[in-house]
Formats: structure tokens, C-alpha cells, sequence
């Protein structure tokens, strides 16, 4: 499943790459993606569920394919999505007693975030905010209805180990990518064609200045959370799979969080590190084991950054002399863009100050001055996306609407924590990443706590299938 897994991101790459400049075959293309994914999801959900998993984790913002509607943008993650809802909706259809199964989300939390989430369209259309934007920053959220398609699948133990492994594939092919990107932009090699599809399919950002290559993207949050889970597992003995593919999983994903020079991933990567040693500590209650902890990590930190430094400084083809990997010019809190992250913090103050319980609604724009380059009009920039995540959500459902919300993520944490505490340390490292970079209001955070979440549900169905044969 591992290698079918790769050979089918393998394949999706490639077709995104060469019909990248004919939209006409690359609409085609993504139609009949759509109506193959439909179709293999009403012979069985759960490869319907393995398709938006892996197009979730290498896709970033989910437009490797996508068709061009008039002003309207189809783009991959949409057409996966709706084919999987449309087969989800039907399998109830053809039984009405399946729709037993949306118990789960019949619990006063879910039902007060719904009428929440309801509550910031509707406001935000009576206080005058643009229907289209209004949409654009609302329709994340409609990212959780896979959790019913997610719970049908994952009720059953074999397609849960499947999952496992679709899940550790597209993070390694990730990773993978980012790595070759990093070689590719640090040589010699025309890559004029390869930088316009990185950035117009909106997986990530290539930035080529003297003294620094860097290789983002948004999808590089996996990246995260696979190093935070796979060095649990490691520290902790449970290897799913031999214990030296778990070191290489680690390296590489540690390599790729490195290479991603994202603040906002390095302190997630530090809370959620901490928080692991942490938990080993309490539980073992030995220094040594500690240290012996803190010297493994130090040991990937090197060999990861010494993969980077390589891949950039290999000879051949040749090198672009300028450039290299500087970790230095991230840190500095006076580079551009952090310091519009700074800049935004004194507006998002006072437009959160208007309603600071009930929000202002989704699509509330704010105005501020910028510092990054790639926008023309610095000082009157208008934008309704905030890198400070949780005061995004407060803006638009204001303060509670965002305990509501993370205290639905701290009932499935809590619930899953003794049997699957590395899925909690992941969770930590994506809840601290969120404070700087907006993740748990994009499909990209959401689909790790829908992951989350349905482990949740599947514990509670295993305790009632016990209690039912006892």
C-alpha cells in the first residue's frame, strides 16, 4: 500500500506538471479524476477517504489541477470533495436506518458550533461584509463534513492500518518533493517553467535572494506533525514499521521542517518537542533516559541539516554561488514578513474590540500597513486572513465561538490521549503553529483534527461494542 500509495502522488505530479500549460486538458483532467474518485467511493468510502488524504498532505492549498468557471476556481481538493460527500450522501440514501451514524455530531458542542459558524454568515451579511469573501472565508469549515465519511470508514480496524499507511506515504512524498525542489533551485538548472507551476498551483513558495533558498509550503505543517509522531513512536518503542525506516522518517521530515525556514513550524516543532520529553520524563521519571532523548534529537538535528546543507552545496550540476540555507535571516524579527505579522496585531486589536464575544462574522476585512515586498499598495493593505490564527477566529466568531471550538478539540484529545498520545503530541505541535500561521480554519488543520476527532468516536464504538457483548 506504501508504494501504490507513492506511485499514485507520483502519477498526480506528473499530470499536474504537464497540463499545467493546457487548461482545457487540465479541466478534463480534474473531471475525470472527480467522477473516478466518485466512482471508487461508492464501491467503497474508504478509497474515497485515501484519495483526500493524500491530496490534502502534498496539495497545500489543493489547486495541482484545476478548472476555470467563469470567475469561479474548481480546484482539486473540491471536486475530491464533493465526489466523496455526493457518494457519502447516497450510501445513506440507500438505507435510512445509516442515518443512525450522524449521531455523532447530535452533542450540544456540535450543535452550538454549528449554529455558531451559522451566526457569523448571518451577521456577517447584515453587517454588509461581501457574499463572495463571505464564502471564501467560511468555506474551511465545510471541510469537517468528512467527518461522516470518515467515521463510516474508520469504524473497522483494517482500513484504520490502511489509513496509517496512506497517511505516512504522502508525508514521505512530500517530503521528497520539497528535497528535489531544494536541489533544483540551488543549481544551474532552468527552472523558470518548474517555479511558475510551484507557485500558480499554490503549493508553496520558492524564494531565491543572496544569502538564502527557501522552500515553503503550507503543506509542510505534515512535515511537523509526522516528525513530532514518528519520534514519539521511536522514543517509545512502537514501530510501525522497522525501527530504521522510523529513524529515516524522522530525519527526513525534521530535513523538511528545517528547509521550510517557517517560524511559525519552528515553534510548533520546539512546544511540541518539549511537550514529548516531557511526557517521557513524567512517565519514566529518569534523567538519563532524558538526556539519552535530548541526544537522539540533537543527533537528527544534525544529520537533517546537514542533508539540506548538501543537497544545496553538491558540485554538480553547479551550484548558485550566492545562495545558501540561512537559518539567521528567519530568526531576525525585523525581516519583512515578520514584521507585518507585528503590524497587523494593533488593528486586529481594535476591529476584535467591536464584538469581542460574538465576533464581527466572516469576510470582516481590516486595513493595515505591510512590509512584504510582493504587494504593491504597502500602506493601505486590505485583507479578511490574518496570520495570527486565533485572533482570526475571535474576529470572526469572536471568544465564544473559539472555546467552543477548542473545547470540542480538548474532548476528542482527551478521549484518545491514553491510547494514542503521539496523535496528541502532533495535535500540540499544530495548535502552537496555529498562534502565528492560521491552520485549524483551513482544510489543511482541520483534516488533521477531523483525524483526531474520528478516533474519538472510533474508541467510543469499540467500548459500546464491548458493552453490547457483555
Amino acid at each position: 500500500m506504501f508504494r501504490i500509495t507513492l506511485l499514485i502522488i507520483l502519477a498526480l505530479e506528473l499530470l499536474s506538471y504537464t497540463l499545467f500549460w493546457l487548461p482545457m486538458a487540465k479541466a478534463i483532467a480534474l473531471i475525470i479524476l472527480a467522477i473516478l474518485v466518485f466512482v471508487l467511493s461508492l464501491i467503497n468510502l474508504k478509497y474515497g477517504i485515501w484519495a483526500s488524504i493524500i491530496e490534502l498532505i502534498i496539495g497545500s492549498k489543493g489547486y495541482l489541477l484545476a478548472a476555470q468557471i467563469g470567475d469561479f476556481t474548481l480546484s482539486l481538493r473540491m471536486a475530491i470533495f464533493c465526489a466523496v460527500i455526493l457518494a457519502t450522501l447516497i450510501y445513506f440514501l440507500r438505507s435510512f436506518k445509516r442515518f443512525k451514524l450522524l449521531k455523532m455530531l447530535v452533542t450540544p458542542l456540535w450543535i452550538t458550533f454549528i449554529v455558531i459558524l451559522c451566526w457569523g454568515i448571518g451577521f456577517a451579511l447584515w453587517r454588509g461584509n461581501t457574499s463572495g469573501i463571505i464564502f471564501k472565508d467560511f468555506n474551511a469549515y465545510l471541510y469537517f463534513l468528512y467527518l461522516i465519511p470518515f467515521a463510516l470508514v474508520f469504524k473497522e480496524q483494517k482500513p484504520l492500518t490502511e489509513f496509517w499507511t496512506v497517511f505516512d506515504a504522502s508525508i514521505f512524498a512530500l517530503c521528497a518533493k520539497t528535497l528535489i525542489l531544494l536541489f533544483t533551485f540551488s543549481h544551474y538548472i532552468n527552472f523558470n517553467e518548474l517555479y511558475k507551476w510551484v507557485r500558480n498551483t499554490g503549493w508553496g513558495e520558492i524564494t531565491l535572494t543572496p544569502g538564502l533558498i527557501r522552500v515553503f509550503s503550507q503543506s509542510h505543517i505534515y512535515a511537523l506533525i509526522g516528525f513530532l509522531i514518528f519520534f514519539f513512536l521511536l522514543l517509545n518503542k512502537k514501530y510501525i514499521f522497522s525501527k530504521r525506516a522510523l529513524i529515516c522518517l524522522c530525519i527526513l521530515t525534521l530535513s523538511t521542517t528545517i528547509i521550510s525556514l517557517s517560524r511559525s513550524l519552528w515553534a510548533g516543532l520546539i512546544i511540541g518537542i518539549a511537550c514529548l520529553l516531557f511526557y517521557n520524563f513524567k512517565k519514566e521519571k529518569s534523567i538519563l533516559l532524558l538526556a539519552k532523548n535530548l541526544g537522539i534529537l540533537i543527533i537528527f538535528a544534525i544529520v537533517s541539516f546537514g542533508i539540506a546543507w548538501s543537497l544545496i552545496n553538491f558540485p554538480y550540476p553547479k551550484k548558485i554561488p550566492s545562495v545558501d540555507l540561512s537559518l539567521s535571516k528567519r530568526i531576525d524579527l525585523q525581516e519583512a514578513a515578520a514584521q507585518t505579522r507585528w503590524a497587523e496585531i494593533k488593528p486586529l486589536a481594535f476591529a476584535i474590540a467591536q464584538h469581542p464575544i460574538v465576533g464581527s462574522g466572516f469576510g470582516t476585512t481590516i486595513k493595515f500597513s505591510t512590509f512584504d515586498p510582493r504587494i504593491q499598495d504597502k500602506t493601505n493593505f486590505t485583507t479578511y486572513a490574518f496570520e495570527w490564527g486565533y485572533l482570526d477566529i475571535i474576529l470572526k466568531i469572536g471568544l465564544f465561538g473559539l472555546l467552543i471550538y477548542l473545547l470540542i478539540i480538548f474532548n476528542a484529545a482527551k478521549a484518545i490521549f491514553r491510547q494514542s498520545p503521539e496523535l496528541i503530541i502532533g495535535l500540540i505541535g499544530l495548535l502552537a503553529t496555529h498562534m502565528f500561521t492560521p491552520y485549524i480554519n483551513h482544510p489543511l488543520g482541520i483534516g488533521y483534527l477531523i483525524i483526531i476527532i474520528n478516533f474519538k468516536y472510533q474508541m467510543s464504538n469499540q467500548i459500546q461494542s464491548s458493552n453490547d457483548k457483555i
